[in-house]
């Protein structure tokens, strides 16, 4: 297996969010696919660490990432139904379970708030 880099990513629950494309780069409509969302390890099983379930009357394309564990890795996979029925597969960035590690952060001028 290659050496695959991780991300730090506290053990809050978040949203997830896909843009599909088409193979000119033109972005398709929400109402124009489904999609199905999964969570997997690094080695593309089934991951235990994180559950994804859709936000089914949302108008996009997310999701919602609960964690089941407070640490351990994962990536989180969508997929929808590309030309002539084959799937098409997007895929986040591997992360890895750290509580506490920084999830956002705010830039203010002029010194500390």
């Amino acid at each position: 297996m290659a050496t695959q880099d991780f991300t730090d990513i506290p053990a809050d629950d978040v949203p997830a969010h896909v843009i599909w494309y088409d193979a000119h780069g033109s972005e398709i409509a929400h109402d124009k696919t489904t999609t199905s969302w999964t969570a997997e390890d690094a080695d593309g099983a089934p991951s235990s660490v994180v559950s994804v379930v859709p936000i089914v009357d949302a108008i996009d394309e997310v999701a919602t990432v609960t964690f089941l564990a407070s640490s351990g890795s994962f990536r989180v996979v969508a997929t929808t139904e590309g030309a002539g029925g084959s799937p098409v597969r997007a895929e986040s960035l591997l992360y890895n379970v750290v509580p506490g590690a920084p999830a956002s952060g705010t830039i203010a001028l002029g010194g500390p708030a």
